[in-house]
């Protein structure tokens, strides 16, 4: 605001209003003291209060000190001063009664605009000192995208957990401490009875264990085990009983007793027929029927074997047979009678 709008005293009756300018000099009466001040407006201030809307003009000059100047009273009641004052300064009155400039400014009067009640009783509402929660602020920056918690004095501060892994929280639904709990640990020391109720489930007495590692399962399970070895697993039933043993690894052939024959049934000619066995061997022979070929063996020739002195002549075409002994039962030859197989290491719980 640039100018403002007054009334005057004028001849001391008449009153009338009258614009001032930034600049301009007002003459103030100050009829107690019997003086009169000239200040030049430096400053025109707008102040909305309870009482409305008003102006107030700050006074001064561009002269930095106070002067004092007396001038005769042309009216014959005394003399007046006039008083130069700083510039942007609040006017009040000294000890003497003097206008003066105090150390507030013309801005900081000009705050002053808005106040509804009086500054001392509303700082005295306010803390002199902050104390609760506020009070743990720290002075101090944060380190950024940190998760704030509160020390043990109470201070706020960064803690080491990120704004990213605070995020993970999000969907949780109840306290993840009883989720934990829960949850199987994935590893733990187990108690020998636990040791004990896992083995009596897997292996009971009379199980089976199988293994290509040499290892015993009363190292790996505890427990006592019998060992079994050089021996096939058969599933047991009306047959074979449960823990019954039987077989073995090679099975000899065996023959029974019996007799071998041979025969000829033919014409003329000779017939030489050798049958093999546990007792010897025969030669025949016609004898006397073909011409030209007749001949005779010598006795050693004729039988051999168990029938050692027996010979026959027979006529040509006919039958010729002979027979050796009785064989007496012998074993034949051996073979194996594993099938395929896969070696293993094999124990039995026998407690």
């Amino acid at each position: 605001m640039e100018f403002f709008e007054s009334e005057v005293d004028v001849n001391g009756s008449t009153r009338i209003r009258q614009d001032f300018d930034l600049g301009d000099t007002v003459s103030i009466e100050m009829g107690q003291w019997n003086m009169q001040i000239h200040v030049q407006v430096t400053e025109i201030s707008e102040v909305f209060d309870e009482m409305g809307l008003r102006v107030i003009p700050i006074f001064g000059q561009s002269l930095g000190g106070m002067q004092n100047q007396f001038e005769s009273d042309t009216s014959g009641n005394g003399s007046s001063s006039t008083i130069s004052l700083p510039i942007n300064k609040a006017v009040v009155s000294d000890s003497n009664g003097q206008l003066t400039t105090g150390t507030v400014t013309a801005q900081e009067v000009a705050m002053l605009a808005g106040v509804s009640s009086s500054l001392q009783t509303q700082l005295n509402g306010k803390q002199a000192t902050i104390i609760g929660a506020a009070s743990s602020v720290t002075t101090s920056n944060l380190t950024a995208s940190r998760a704030t918690v509160s020390d043990a004095g109470g201070k706020i501060l960064s803690s080491n957990v990120t704004s990213t892994e605070l995020s993970y929280v999000s969907g949780v639904t109840s306290a993840l401490q009883s989720q934990l709990n829960g949850k199987a640990a994935s590893s733990h020391t187990h108690l020998a009875s636990q040791i004990t109720d896992f083995l009596n489930k897997v292996y009971p007495v009379g199980a089976i264990y199988l293994s290509t590692v040499s290892t015993s399962p009363a190292t790996l399970f505890g427990g006592s085990w019998t060992q079994i070895q050089n021996r096939f697993l058969v599933s047991a039933g009306a047959t074979y009983g449960a823990g019954t043993t039987g077989g073995s690894e090679t099975h000899t052939h065996t023959s029974a007793a019996h007799n071998h024959g041979a025969g000829h049934e033919g014409g003329d000619g000779d017939l030489w027929t050798t049958v093999t066995g546990a007792s010897g061997y025969i030669y025949f022979r016609e004898d006397g029927t073909v011409p030209y070929t007749q001949a005779t063996w010598s006795a050693s020739h004729r039988v051999s074997g168990t029938y050692g002195s027996t010979s026959a002549t027979v006529g040509g075409g006919a039958d010729v047979r002979g027979y050796t002994s009785t064989t007496t039962p012998a074993a034949t030859g051996s073979s194996s009678t594993n099938p395929p197989y896969l070696s293993v290491y094999m124990w039995q719980r026998a407690a």
